[in-house]
């Protein structure tokens, strides 16, 4: 893992904020960096990017394999009813991750008979 609080060194390195799309390219190529690991106050990095309201650093945190929680997506619509482009991005992550993980389950199913 990274030193600092995964979170927190994405903060700090100011990668979540809007505009900051490829400084945040660079923090998530660092093989110990954790897209999911959250801080001691349960921020992640997903969550920082959302709170920053950036759509490109949202993106980047995704295919960096950040997982959308509920809660996170709950956040976003709660908390940010200005920017549902957002929430629409969230939505659509979690519905392929969802997708993903029922393919693999049938690949599954398939491979055991």
């Amino acid at each position: 893992m990274i030193s600092l609080e995964p979170a927190d060194a994405v903060l700090n390195a100011l990668a979540c904020q809007q505009g900051q799309a490829e400084r945040l390219r660079q923090v998530v190529n660092d093989p110990l960096f954790d897209s999911n690991a959250a801080n001691s106050a349960g921020l992640t990095p997903l969550k920082a990017a959302v709170m920053a309201g950036g759509l490109d650093e949202v993106r980047i945190l995704l295919d960096a394999g950040a997982v959308v929680t509920c809660e996170i997506q709950d956040f976003a619509k709660r908390s940010y009813p200005h920017k549902p482009e957002v929430g629409d991005i969230l939505a659509a992550a979690r519905a392929r991750a969802a997708a993903e993980a029922a393919l693999e389950q049938v690949k599954n199913d398939e491979a055991k008979r």
